[in-house]
């Protein structure tokens, strides 16, 4: 009330202090839900055996990201990227890589980012292209931009990798 000179209802305060309970910011929500559900997926993580981890991995990536992506259906109902499922994915994609030790060097790093952003910009392009071609207007263009795109999940693997080698 002192700044801008006008009146603040407790609603806004109370949406301020608690963003939970309006979703004001997905990510600090999203955050916050999975939070609970650290210990829980922290276990799992520890007591799947490699072959089964790699193929609850590789479960999470076709049906979060290559599905909806390719076939322009989120139909785990992920909000393509702006759910708490998709941070708790991306939560068991790193427990992997951690337990794991995956490693990849350097240059192979920096070369498969700038290729998985290259890729979707080379996507965006084509798709554009065609369904302009076939509907008289660009769609589903920005289905490379989501979260979980795989070019975009590829570049957050491969930015991961690259900086936890660096010291």
């Amino acid at each position: 009330h002192f700044v801008f000179q006008m009146p603040v209802a407790k609603s806004d305060l109370v949406s301020a202090l608690v963003p939970m309970l309006k979703s004001e910011y997905w990510y600090f929500v999203a955050y916050f839900a999975l939070f609970f559900f650290t210990p829980f997926l922290n276990i799992l993580a520890e007591k799947l055996e490699k072959v089964q981890f790699k193929k609850l991995i590789i479960t999470i990536v076709i049906l979060f990201s290559l599905v909806p992506t390719f076939l322009f259906s989120d139909i785990a109902n992920i909000n393509y990227g702006y759910t708490p499922l998709w941070l708790a994915a991306l939560y068991l994609i790193g427990a992997y890589i951690k337990k794991y030790s995956v490693k990849k060097s350097i240059k192979f790093c920096i070369i498969s980012f700038i290729s998985c952003a290259a890729g979707t910009w080379l996507f965006r392009f084509i798709t554009s292209l065609v369904t302009t071609k076939i509907f008289g207007a660009p769609k589903f263009a920005t289905i490379f931009y989501n979260y979980t795109s795989p070019t975009i999940l590829l570049s957050a693997v491969m930015l991961l990798l690259l900086f936890s080698q660096l010291k």
